[in-house]
């Protein structure tokens, strides 16, 4: 993997960008100067980055960097793709394990891009093609997870980034490649759709560990794969593959890894042609069905199902049927 602006991974010099654009190199500053640019950024403008400049780099200093290597930041990067806005957990060393700052940040990414008028549907994904989520990074368990009351703080983090893909109006699909294991498989079990690559492996190991599991979870799972699928992953805390999760009903496809992200996109495509109104309508009546099931109409879902029957929409629908066209939904 190359460096800044393509550079390599060994002694060199770098000019112009910015902290972000070093997201994927380790950096460090060497005492050398022969042949040395200038960054053109003040040291301020490092903060909380690793291995930060010792002094300014003003355009008027010059400092040397030796690119020392691969920086792993685990983070969450949102990208946005015509009307398709993108989720990406990024932990590579640890297999894109969650951190709590992840847990922490994941529904507010998801509400921006819910928020944006732009976007028709949020793809979740995992970087690289190793893993979409291992799971919750345990290696923080001893620090955010201490006591009850630390306990109690992460839980609600966790289970506040589960419930993210249901609140959202628009529909979220999760693109699973590699390993989907613990907290990859409950964030996995709340999206509206799942599509995996035939590499893709799931565990649910939460017996392994002795942690109670939510039992909003729990319930999320048995609403996916019936009772018995659900005692099965959860009692025997097993490995399964991509064809036994479509067997179960956890995925609704199974793809070769290869076009994995071509058949997100076919998906997406087909979606953000639609009216999103009458896609919201339906998330809404599903997911107030499974949380309610007594009752026999929810209040929210019918106020968007009334707005889809009385909006511009509905009559561009009916326009396009009449003239043989291809709609042009706008959300109104």
């Amino acid at each position: 993997m190359g460096g800044p602006q393509g550079l390599p991974l060994a002694r060199g010099d770098y000019s112009g960008g910015s902290p972000e654009s070093l997201d994927r190199v380790g950096w460090q500053q060497d005492t050398g100067n022969a042949g040395c640019r200038s960054f053109g950024l003040q040291r301020s403008a490092f903060v909380g980055y690793p291995y930060a400049p010792t002094s300014d780099c003003d355009f008027a200093g010059t400092v040397r960097f030796q690119i020392t290597g691969r920086r792993s930041l685990a983070n969450i990067v949102l990208r946005r793709s015509g009307p398709v806005g993108h989720v990406v957990f990024s932990n590579p060393d640890k297999f894109n394990a969650m951190t709590a700052q992840m847990w922490h940040d994941l529904p507010a990414h998801i509400a921006e891009l819910d928020a944006d008028p732009a976007i028709r549907a949020i793809v979740l994904s995992g970087d690289g093609d190793k893993a979409f989520v291992s799971g919750a990074d345990i290696s923080q368990f001893g620090a955010e997870r201490s006591d009850a009351l630390a306990q109690e703080r992460y839980g609600q983090s966790v289970n506040a980034a589960y419930l993210a893909p249901s609140l959202a109006g628009k529909p979220v699909i999760a693109q699973i490649r590699g390993i989907c294991m613990g907290g990859g498989l409950g964030l996995a079990a709340g999206c509206d759709i799942r599509i995996c690559a035939d590499d893709a492996r799931f565990r649910m190991p939460a017996g392994r560990l002795g942690l109670g599991y939510e039992q909003a979870g729990v319930r999320r799972f048995v609403s996916l794969i019936g009772v018995q699928n659900t005692h099965d992953i959860f009692f025997s805390a097993r490995v399964f593959d991509a064809q036994e999760a479509l067997r179960m009903g956890f995925v609704s496809s199974v793809v070769p890894a290869a076009r994995l992200e071509g058949a997100v996109r076919e998906l997406t495509d087909a979606i953000a042609g639609n009216a999103p109104l009458t896609l919201k309508a339906v998330k809404l009546t599903v997911n107030g069905f499974l949380q309610h099931p007594e009752q026999r109409r929810s209040p929210d879902a019918q106020s968007v199902i009334d707005a889809a029957n009385a909006s511009e929409d509905y009559a561009e629908g009916v326009r396009a049927f009449a003239e043989k066209r291809p709609p042009r939904f706008v959300g109104k």
